[in-house]
């Protein structure tokens, strides 16, 4: 009965030994699997870089043979729903649709360009969204959107935003990262016309670095942070950048209160202030010694005026007596010491 009873129990305990190295190795799994999902993408950070190039295509409104706009239109598949239905314009669906078709056409799950393609129209729906209140909705939409212009449902297109949504905090940054990058592109290229001036966009453009650089503090190994870093390097390697603005507030990256730029002053303004001040200093003497000397119609013999300048001149006569006394002492001591070296010497001479 004791044998019996012993197997039972080591049984028990060879169980829940089994048990235990399952979890553990489930959660070891588990965490590898979450380490992987956040590297693969905050490494989408890398793609923003992109964004301007891609913008630019998805503003481009040329129409595609062979692709059925109906979907947009307010009785359509898109336009009807209830959750878009007059707060995504059917120009804007347009614009999704005929993006999402030429990603599908060019679409290379391997090439960093397709996937920048797919991350920014995620973004651009997220951000159109987000404006109008709508933004948990915007992966059903990229996912219909994808449904619609492939013939076998889009499976393989842009499936990782498919499936995992992006966050607020990580749209905060991508947006940083993508206005950062947009004022550099319109400060290395002057002859793109922009609504701001280039000023504004070298002033942007380093204040939103350093607001974003308190976050690489704690953690500045993290693929936002050599993001940034990225921009940091780019903003540094501007030539000239006093020449295109001379109000700059910071001349180079991370910026500092001693590394701001003195602003840039005239020739003809310095020499101009060098004068006024020379001839402030010679007038300014000349101007207290007319008002003590002139018999004050103006000023009453006690005026405070009147009254200061004389305190101040009897003070200087006083020191100049009391140096006159000094230098007099000094003088009769030095004669009295002469006159008994004198005469010690007159009495040594007659002894011998």
């Amino acid at each position: 009965m004791l044998i019996v009873h012993f197997l039972i129990i080591y049984a028990c305990f060879i169980i829940d030994m089994n048990i235990y190295i399952i979890k553990q190795r489930y959660c070891h799994y588990i965490k590898i699997l979450f380490f992987f999902m956040c590297s693969l993408f905050f490494s989408q950070y890398k793609l923003v870089k992109y964004f301007r190039e891609h913008n630019d295509n998805l503003e481009k409104n040329h129409s595609i043979l062979n692709l059925d706009y109906k979907h947009c239109l307010p009785s359509g598949s898109i336009g009807a729903n209830k959750y878009i239905n007059g707060k995504f314009s059917e120009d804007k669906c347009k614009k999704a649709l005929l993006f999402a078709s030429k990603i599908k056409a060019d679409y290379n799950s391997d090439d960093a360009y397709s996937k920048a393609d797919c991350f920014y129209l995620y973004y651009w729906l997220y951000k159109e969204f987000k404006s109008n209140g709508i933004s948990q909705h915007t992966q059903s939409f990229y996912t219909k959107l994808f449904n619609i212009v492939s013939s076998n449902n889009g499976n393989n297109i842009c499936n990782y935003y498919k499936n995992k949504p992006i966050s607020e905090n990580v749209f905060k940054d991508v947006s940083n990262l993508y206005e950062m990058y947009n004022n550099l592109y319109y400060i290395n290229n002057p002859n793109v016309p922009s609504v701001k001036s280039k000023c504004d966009c070298i002033n942007e453009c380093s204040a939103k670095y350093e607001i974003n650089l308190k976050k690489c503090e704690s953690n500045n190994n993290s693929t936002f942070c050599t993001v940034l870093e990225d921009i940091k390097n780019e903003y540094n390697n501007i030539q000239n950048l006093t020449d295109i603005c001379n109000n700059v507030e910071c001349k180079k990256l991370p910026c500092r209160k001693n590394d701001s730029i003195q602003l840039y002053i005239p020739r003809n303004s310095k020499s101009k202030t060098s004068i006024i001040s020379t001839i402030i200093i010679l007038i300014i003497p000349a101007l207290l010694f007319i008002i003590y000397k002139v018999k004050c119609d103006f000023l009453p013999y006690n005026s405070c005026i009147r009254r200061e300048i004389k305190r101040i001149i009897n003070k200087c006569r006083r020191l100049k007596e009391q140096c006159n006394i000094s230098e007099n002492s000094e003088i009769y001591n030095n004669i009295y010491w002469n006159s008994n070296y004198n005469v010690l010497y007159s009495s040594h001479s007659i002894n011998d």
